[in-house]
């Protein structure tokens, strides 16, 4: 019988909110928030939520892209009867009034427009080759949708052979979410096996729409019911820097291209890291962005690591069969240093990420808002990175008589530089690093998936090591590196000992040439570098410096810095940086386990 206790610290944050809302209402305590019901005024005028406000001005921006189209395929194998499948998509289009809505501009300001179940049919497209029809699944994916008052759903059933279909769904992201796709599937397969089976399809509308929600929503920030979650997010994302991630190149903004790196956690590894993460009372969505976020820190060096993360955005129990764009991004905010042990890092992440899932109810631009008021077009977003752990995995399904399969789809553009998102499946985790090509080369992030595999690895085995020096290369990969740096073996019988011997003498070759030159504009030719050295690692000797002595360079970036390296070297000892930025109380650390003989 399975462990009740693991299965509840393996729930993710939201659910384990749920599952307590849930639990709440058993008792008599009352509500703290007013249920979500049917607004007031005309039913066939929608009312835009904030989400899809933002969403609007976003596709604005950037009107011929395709980044926010929702895409869901399946190949469908038996003995399909198209026109059913037609009738049931008529069926569940009429039911969801989001899937008929779409966004026009008047003035500037987005207006919804809501349209018939008619204009919106299931397009039967017959006597397609497994080629054309993958041909027609990019175009239909890619092809970006107008806002301009036209349908935001679009949908075909492409016919391969009798016994084999491919159907294809796409929605931007105005009018649907990673949820309201399985209620779409859903609904869609239990009208088709209605129909298929003689039964009447029920006519009812659900009790509440997508547009109860945005008017309920807005009612309830009007009246200053999300006054308070606000305040967190101001407090928590105060000072939060942007993730400082060097790209290869410089991409175009206007132009985004995508690009995936899926790669695979093992079954035992992924056990592991769960295990772990029970251990601290976390769960194992927690554990996977926390070694992400570490990843992050040791690649960027940043101590403040921002990793966004999805909410469902349903916080209440009417909202779970409603199709809309709920969906929210959550920013989880967590220090890490290279002395902190993967256990501390963990503790922090799991904080975090209650604390935020308490304050789910604030949609992104809002948060957004509240960390950077003062916010211009030319400052980064809270969020550049994000992770996920899907729940649900995606498989063969059996409806009718009918196998449905997902089908692989175009990538479509991620809003973030990079988003990290697992899959459970049965030999583990399948994870997937979606990226902006224009900006990482396939091999970077090859790379960094593979610090991810190496990180989780090691923290299972020893997670009170510090993160700072966890592995992050294969062994073959470090063999690699190592043998690419250091070169081949030469002779070393005329090596005079120092790699600072080796530089000078160069320098001194040509002592007029200028060798350092910095960002200010400051120069220093080759014979004022060796004046410079050899003044400093006079001076350092006559203090006492020589082998074996360690001193401190407290300097900052600049020509400095390397006269006080090579001085340091040529005075016969070893230099250990301290970086100025860094806080007083880490630079004192550092210096008394270092035992300075000298401080430059």
């Amino acid at each position: 019988m399975p462990d009740l206790s693991a299965q509840l610290a393996d729930l993710t944050p939201e659910q384990r909110l749920l599952l307590a809302r849930r639990l709440k209402q058993k008792q008599p305590t009352p509500v703290r928030t007013r249920a979500v019901g049917r607004r007031p005024g005309p039913l066939d005028r929608p009312v835009l939520s904030l989400a899809q406000e933002r969403m609007w001005f976003l596709q604005q921006l950037y009107p011929d892209s395709p980044e926010y189209n929702r895409r869901i395929a399946y190949t469908i194998e038996g003995p399909l009867r198209p026109e059913l499948l037609g009738a049931a998509f008529e069926h569940v289009v009429r039911r969801h009034t989001a899937l008929r809505t779409s966004v026009t501009g008047t003035d500037g300001v987005p207006t919804p427009v809501l349209h018939d179940a008619t204009a919106l049919p299931l397009r039967l497209l017959p006597g397609h080759t497994e080629e054309s029809a993958a041909e027609l699944v990019v175009e239909l994916c890619t092809e970006p949708f107008a806002l301009a008052g036209e349908p935001l759903l679009r949908a075909a059933l492409l016919g391969l052979s009798p016994e084999r279909h491919l159907l294809v769904v796409v929605m931007h992201h105005t009018v649907s979410d990673g949820w309201s796709d399985g209620i779409l599937v859903g609904e869609l397969a239990a009208a088709y096996s209605a129909l298929a089976a003689g039964a009447e399809l029920p006519a009812a509308a659900p009790e509440i729409e997508y547009a109860d929600y945005a008017h309920w929503q807005r009612r309830r920030i009007a009246e200053g019911g999300l006054a308070a979650q606000s305040g967190y997010w101001r407090e928590r994302l105060r000072g939060a820097a942007p993730l400082d991630l060097v790209p290869d190149r410089t991409a175009d903004s206007t132009q985004r291209r995508s690009g995936r790196c899926d790669f695979v956690l093992s079954a035992a590894l992924t056990e592991a890291v769960g295990d772990l993460a029970r251990a601290l009372g976390a769960t194992l969505f927690m554990a996977l962005t926390a070694g992400f976020a570490t990843v992050l820190h040791r690649r960027s060096g940043q101590e403040d690591i921002v990793v966004g993360t999805t909410s469902a955005g349903r916080t209440r129990p009417e909202l779970e069969g409603v199709i809309g764009y709920f969906v929210n991004t959550l920013p989880l905010r967590t220090e890490i240093t290279a002395d902190s042990t993967f256990v501390e890092v963990l503790g922090r992440m799991r904080d975090t990420a209650v604390g935020a899932f308490a304050n789910q109810e604030v949609p992104f631009a809002q948060i957004v808002e509240a960390a950077l008021p003062d916010r211009g077009a030319d400052v980064a977003p809270v969020v550049q990175a994000t992770c996920a752990l899907q729940n649900a995995p995606t498989g063969a399904t059996r409806i009718a008589g009918l196998a449905f399969t997902p089908y692989d789809v175009p990538v479509a553009a991620n809003p973030f530089g990079l988003a990290l998102s697992f899959t459970r499946q049965p030999d583990g985790l399948r994870g997937r690093i979606e990226y902006d090509a224009g900006a990482f080369d396939e091999a970077t992030v090859t790379g960094l998936a593979t610090a991810l595999r190496e990180l989780y690895a090691a923290v299972a085995a020893d997670p009170d090591r510090p993160v700072g020096t966890l592995p992050l290369l294969s062994a073959d990969r470090r063999a690699e590196v190592r043998a690419a740096w250091n070169g081949p073996v030469g002779d070393r019988s005329s090596w005079s000992g120092g790699v600072h011997r080796e530089v000078l003498a160069r320098i001194a070759r040509t002592p007029e040439r200028v060798v350092l030159r910095s960002g200010t504009g400051a120069e220093l030719t080759g014979a004022e570098l060796l004046a410079r050295v050899g003044a400093v690692a006079s001076a350092l000797r006559t203090a006492g410096v020589g082998p074996e002595s360690r001193v401190g360079l407290h300097l900052r970036r600049g020509p400095d810095l390397v006269v006080g390296m090579l001085g340091v070297l040529a005075a016969g000892g070893c230099y250990v940086p301290l970086d100025p930025a860094q806080p007083a109380a880490r630079l004192a650390s550092v210096a008394q386990q270092a035992d300075f003989a000298a401080v430059l």
